[in-house]
């Protein structure tokens, strides 16, 4: 009986909650500038939204009261937003009312949004929360949740097959309106300028499961160009001493790693691949990855992205390049074929992998044995045919002058370790791999020289 009890009064707070929703709905019609009865209004929707029971009452309730219109109204008016704002609990009902109803039928939501497509003021006032979320008083810290339930919003939208095809015969690219949005960021705020791509690419990489279309949406508007011009404009920024690896920090590694994760072809992007690649941020390096992650397609436009970013932070954030070097040695060893057959070896990269190898070394990490196999690795995948080898430009020999000069180290960890490395691979039936004959230009000549003359003095101690 007290079950049966239980199940009626939650049944009577429905029923109450259906009941004020609708009596709230005629009084708003004939009092529209009544903000606080609005107020009330969306917290009830938001309410019967989250009960799938009354989600088809609701639904029929906002296609007769354009409901969702008015709460769209409110949060593309700046005056109107800061009002709600003012209490962050308001602010985020009326946002998570849109989220609710994307997620129970996207479509809909869209069509209520754009008036069955007749006018696109919807999308231009929704699509400005972008930035506006950020910048109200209070940040990111009060307003964290409605900022990310307005990311989830938008990957709704955009990964409904019907939405897609009514936002192509409005011709109306989001991802324009995103980026328009973002170039209205204040220039000392690059922590809303990173929060935007931040965002911008989850929408990316989760409606890639659906279509390339955003993706290549978000090339043609210039949008890789600036994501690189905003990263780079933090990188090249003195590290504050007192808090080196700061939220910025976090977002842009963030935005790398989402990147790696999405192929340039802009399908089957690899979510295993993002968790284990964001794993190098906390320091969990002792995650085992998931099976899927060695069979992923590395994202090639985020190992330029890395690469630069790196580059940048070598002179001016130390430990930002440490984590970013750490996350490059992981990207090689999962798509390093990707990477030599697309001809990424570059000078720049060669120089970021030097660069961290002898930080390693100074530090005395335990991992630099790990690193020193990599750059060993790479440097034999693209030594393996003249072809593969011309193909990286200045990075082929740059590659192997750097293994040549690991192999001729004065510090005795790195010259170990390199050697262990040669030999293992030797060992492996890549005896080629160390026969002056089978690199282009004898580049390696000297590095065979050294490793005759190291294995000589092994057999002699011996």
């Amino acid at each position: 009986m007290g079950g049966k009890c239980e199940g009626n009064f939650f049944s009577l707070n429905e029923d109450n909650v259906l009941n004020s929703f609708f009596v709230s709905c005629v009084r708003l019609r004939f009092t529209p500038l009544n903000y606080e009865l609005e107020r009330r209004t969306v917290h009830l929707l938001r309410q019967m939204l989250m009960n799938s029971f009354n989600q088809t009452r609701a639904w029929d309730a906002l296609r007769r009261t354009q409901l969702l219109n008015l709460v769209v109204e409110a949060l593309g008016s700046r005056s109107r937003l800061h009002s709600l704002a003012s209490e962050s609990t308001i602010l985020e009902d009326y946002i998570r009312v849109v989220e609710l109803a994307a997620e129970a039928n996207a479509f809909e939501c869209m069509r209520q949004i754009t008036l069955d497509g007749s006018t696109d003021a919807g999308l231009f006032a929704f699509f400005t929360l972008l930035v506006r979320i950020p910048l109200l008083d209070g940040g990111l810290n009060l307003h964290r949740a409605c900022l990310n339930s307005y990311v989830r919003t938008i990957l709704l939208l955009l990964s409904d097959a019907r939405s897609c095809t009514l936002l192509t015969r409005m011709r109306l690219s989001p991802m324009q309106l995103l980026l328009n949005s973002l170039a209205q960021t204040p220039l000392d705020r690059q922590d809303v300028s990173l929060l935007g791509f931040r965002g911008i690419v989850q929408i990316l990489l989760g409606s890639s499961q659906l279509t390339k279309m955003w993706v290549e949406d978000f090339a043609n508007f210039d949008g890789p160009a600036k994501c690189l011009s905003t990263i780079i404009q933090w990188c090249s920024m003195n590290e504050d001493l007192s808090a080196p690896l700061c939220e910025k920090s976090t977002l842009l590694f963030d935005i790398v790693c989402l990147f790696l994760s999405l192929p340039d072809s802009g399908r089957l992007p690899c979510h295993s691949l993002y968790i284990y690649l964001m794993s190098f941020h906390w320091e969990m390096e002792e995650m085992e990855p998931d099976p899927s992650v060695y069979k992923s397609t590395l994202g090639l436009f985020g190992l330029r992205l890395l690469v630069r970013a790196a580059l940048v932070a070598m002179k001016r954030r130390r430990l930002l390049f440490y984590y970013l070097s750490r996350l490059l040695t992981c990207a090689i060893r999962i798509g390093n074929a990707d990477i030599v057959a697309a001809g990424l070896v570059s000078g720049d990269m060669v120089d970021v992998l030097r660069r961290y190898m002898y930080y390693c070394s100074e530090m005395e990490e335990v991992g630099v044995g790990s690193v020193i196999a990599t750059i060993v690795r790479l440097c034999l995948m693209v030594c393996a045919s003249q072809t593969r080898y011309v193909k990286q430009k200045n990075g082929g020999p740059r590659l192997c002058a750097l293994v040549v000069e690991l192999a001729s180290s004065p510090n005795t960890r790195t010259l170990r370790y390199t050697i262990q490395t040669l030999t293992l691979l030797a060992g492996l039936g890549n005896e080629t791999f160390f026969s002056p004959s089978s690199f282009p230009q004898g580049c390696l000549k000297n590095l065979v020289n050294d490793f005759n003359i190291y294995l000589a003095q092994v057999k002699f101690s011996w």
